[in-house]
């Protein structure tokens, strides 16, 4: 038991040091299931970006073809 709560202050302590919350907020967090959104993730600094995927020729009000980045 002493092991998996050492192990546990350790992943805690990273979290805090990587995303920059507060320490008895990653404490609270990851004491059970804690679900959250992409850009919910990116605000708590759990990951840099969210990734979308590209549309396929979505023409623009010219009538051109442009491709959504």
């Amino acid at each position: 038991a002493k092991e998996i709560m050492r192990l546990r202050d350790k992943i805690n302590e990273l979290i805090n040091i990587h995303t920059g919350q507060e320490i008895d907020k990653v404490k609270k967090d990851t004491d059970r299931d804690y679900f959250m959104s992409s850009e919910e993730a990116k605000d708590y600094g759990v990951i840099d970006g969210v990734i979308y995927p590209k549309q396929k020729n979505k023409k623009n009000k010219e009538g051109s073809n442009d491709q959504a980045v």
